[in-house]
């Protein structure tokens, strides 16, 4: 095995003076949490990370992984799951091309696409209006895409997402290869689930570890380590799957130039044996059946939050998923007197717990194999006591869509002054485009993602973009009267981050339901990205 993490500890005990990079050379900050003395370069006898060395120890770490995970190849990465998926993209794809990707995609892959020029078409997973989330990918309507879009090089979806739902990726697989397509798989938030014996499912029979997609026909899989496993921040992987011996657009040369392409030059050491680290821990928690008891707890844990009377845990079964991670404690706020954003903050006030993000109606409690049962137990109090406190204000029952994809109306809006708009009949202005609700809207693209990004644009109020979309009108004041003027377009990103899906990407049309999708964020003080000082980029 590499065991770069005991080659470092090595090292450091050698009386080896630094004349490299870094700058700390590693002694000052001794006696402190952060372990400068670990940190080096690429000096002799420590491999190249953009050009290991077979036999080297960065090399060796590969093959480890590699071995571990039984994939064609299996690539470390120190800057994330962002470089992974460009990477893989990249590898993919040539310049303009098309590609298929989930509407719920991380906005990394809108910005490979932005990057390359690539045209986007997408896939609508159902979404979950009463809880504002992303459900079940429909074979049809993958299938709908696909036959629409016969050029397009790769699908790009999903599993799990953030708030654990996982696909059918065996189904999605089979049907993209059988349309001669590239899956690539965004497993950022599922680096556990090949440790796992079991998660939920709304069958009669439990998933287990094939649950992955690394064990279910993707071609390229793409993990965050340091989201769900024992690995710090920035650490990932990106797994080239034997199944991907099939494809013969695939090239493992041209996969690894990509990685190296998005990866840092000056690779944290820090971080490489980070990973190391890490895959040796879970070799060794999975032979002593760590994850099994993990997986237990996680049962009790769930089971015990069934007696809750106002929030209430989320189940893979109440929103059609496929499958579902029980390691994500989504608690649902919807129907209750609180939005998330306030239980998540009572949880930090009053209780001294951070779940990892809010929405308007839940929270997300991320858990690891690395979680005391002291900590899952304060969780658990901390939910109860607030539950006791509050009341529900209304039933709210699920209810999982059967995909539409509905038809795109192009509008060609007037240039009239405001005073007009007041005096035109409601039933004489044109309706804005219907869309399908909250975080699932129906994009409408005018333009490319890169033609947008190379457009001027201009910061324009979201009250007057309202107002304005609501009377279906262009004011005066903003473009000269000589011109036709198309709807408004969006010059950048909207998104709450987390979970980084854009509400609105550049070049796609800026309609009366999506501005209310923002203000509805903005007003649940959700982290919305692209919004500044109460305006949004719009192109001239």
């Amino acid at each position: 095995m590499a065991d770069l993490y005991k080659k470092l500890l090595d090292y450091e005990n050698r009386e080896v003076y630094p004349f490299h990079m870094p700058g700390h050379k590693r002694q000052f900050g001794k006696g402190s949490r952060i372990p400068y003395e670990l940190d080096i370069t690429e000096i002799e006898g420590f491999d190249n990370l953009n050009a290991p060395e077979p036999g080297e120890v960065l090399w060796q770490m590969g093959e480890d992984a590699r071995k571990f995970y039984g994939t064609l190849a299996t690539f470390p990465l120190v800057n994330g799951s962002t470089s992974g998926l460009m990477a893989a993209i990249t590898a993919c794809t040539d310049l303009q091309d098309d590609i298929i990707i989930g509407r719920n995609c991380h906005k990394s892959v809108y910005r490979t696409a932005e990057l390359l020029g690539l045209n986007v078409h997408y896939l609508y997973p159902d979404y979950i209006s009463e809880y504002g989330l992303f459900s079940n990918l429909e074979e049809s309507h993958l299938r709908e895409v696909l036959e629409e879009n016969p050029d397009s090089r790769c699908v790009v979806v999903t599993s799990p997402t953030y708030e654990g739902v996982i696909l059918d990726i065996g189904l999605i697989a089979r049907v993209v290869h059988e349309y001669g397509k590239v899956l690539i798989v965004d497993e950022a938030h599922g680096a556990h689930l090949p440790f796992l014996s079991s998660v939920q499912n709304t069958g009669e029979s439990s998933w287990g570890r094939e649950r992955s997609a690394l064990y279910q026909s993707a071609d390229i899989v793409v993990q965050s380590i340091h989201k769900t496993l024992p690995s710090l921040t920035q650490t990932a992987l990106l797994h080239v799957t034997v199944e991907a011996q099939n494809r013969s657009r695939l090239d493992l040369e041209r996969i690894a130039s990509c990685v190296h392409m998005y990866q840092s030059t000056s690779p944290s050491y820090l971080l490489m044996a980070s990973i190391d680290e890490c895959l040796n821990q879970c070799r060794a928690m999975a032979a002593e059946g760590i994850f099994q008891e993990y997986e237990s707890r996680l049962r009790e844990e769930r089971e015990q939050y069934r007696n809750l009377k106002h929030l209430h845990l989320l189940e893979g079964q109440e929103i059609g998923a496929p499958g579902y991670d029980i390691g994500k404690l989504v608690f649902v706020t919807a129907g209750t007197s609180i939005t998330g954003v306030q239980l998540m903050q009572q949880l930090r006030e009053q209780f001294q717990l951070e779940c990892e993000m809010p929405s308007g109606e839940y929270v997300i409690a991320m858990t690891s194999v690395c979680d005391s049962a002291d900590g899952l137990s304060r969780l658990r109090e901390a939910i109860f006591a607030i539950d006791d406190k509050i009341s529900s204000v209304c039933k709210v029952v699920p209810r999982i869509p059967v995909h539409n994809k509905k038809e795109k109306k192009k509008l060609t809006l007037r240039l009239v002054t405001e005073e007009e708009v007041q005096q035109t009949p409601m039933e004489e202005r044109e309706q804005a485009a219907q869309g399908i609700g909250g975080m699932g809207i129906l994009p409408q693209i005018e333009l490319s993602l890169r033609e947008a990004a190379m457009r001027k644009g201009t910061w324009m109020d979201i009250k007057r973009l309202q107002f304005q979309l609501e009377n279906d009108y262009v004011s005066s004041s903003t473009i000269p009267l000589t011109k036709v003027y198309q709807p408004f377009v969006s010059g950048g990103y909207v998104l709450c981050y987390p979970p980084g899906i854009p509400l609105l990407a550049p070049g796609e049309r800026v309609t009366k339901e999506i501005i209310e999708e923002i203000q509805r964020a903005l007003a649940q003080n959700l982290p919305v990205l692209g919004v500044k000082n109460g305006a949004i980029r719009i192109l001239l």
